[in-house]
């Protein structure tokens, strides 16, 4: 999550790099988003440590320093593009199909690996590059499909996909679903997820 926040503020800050002498009003603005970026990286981070010091007999439900907030849902996912479309990244989302009453579980999969695979476009999808987000409701599953058309560097890593996308691989086939990654022609990247949501939540 902090990876994520940390690659928009890099490919920002790039930005503001190259406005700056041209356009020193829009270098702020973008100098302002990782401000704003930044923060969300300290509150997660924050977030975080709070939930390991946690003692084991405490509830952990419960926020005594009121730092925790919800984990995100779909409902999130239009301000994770917004978030990322001001980072430079070309971003569309699509929906398909009416949305059923989806387990908490899998709408935090489903957002977790939108966002890593949308990190790993910005990390290695080259200037220029565009991505598309797709969700399709189908009887009993989702379908998730994040492509891009960048250069795709980490098409090159024989493993295929990276630490972050194999812990959603995990995550999902705990949904009874599965997860597919890997360059598509002629350039580059597709991640692709189904998930049961007829299956419960998750432990």
């Amino acid at each position: 999550i902090v990876a994520h926040h940390l690659t928009v503020m890099i490919t920002l800050s790039e930005a503001a790099i190259a406005a700056s002498a041209s356009s020193p009003e829009r270098a702020n603005d973008v100098m302002r988003s990782v401000a704003d970026t930044g923060r969300r990286a300290l509150a997660d981070t924050r977030r975080l440590l709070g939930v390991l010091r946690q003692r084991p007999s405490q509830d952990p439900g419960q926020d005594p320093g009121g730092s925790l907030q919800p984990v995100p849902d779909l409902t999130q996912l239009d301000t994770l593009i917004e978030q990322v479309r001001s980072a430079g990244l070309d971003t569309t989302l699509e929906i398909h199909g009416q949305a059923p009453d989806v387990p908490a579980g899998v709408q935090l999969t489903v957002y977790r690996l939108v966002q890593e695979a949308l990190t790993n476009t910005l990390k290695h999808g080259g200037p220029g590059a565009r991505a598309s987000v797709r969700l399709r409701y189908l009887p009993g599953e989702l379908l998730v499909d994040i492509d891009d058309d960048g250069a795709g560097a980490a098409a090159h890593e024989p493993a295929g996909i990276g630490s972050g996308l194999l812990g959603m691989r995990e995550r999902v086939h705990a949904y009874g679903g599965d997860v597919q990654a890997g360059p598509r022609g002629p350039s580059g990247w597709k991640v692709s997820a189904r998930l049961r949501l007829d299956s419960g939540d998750a432990p």
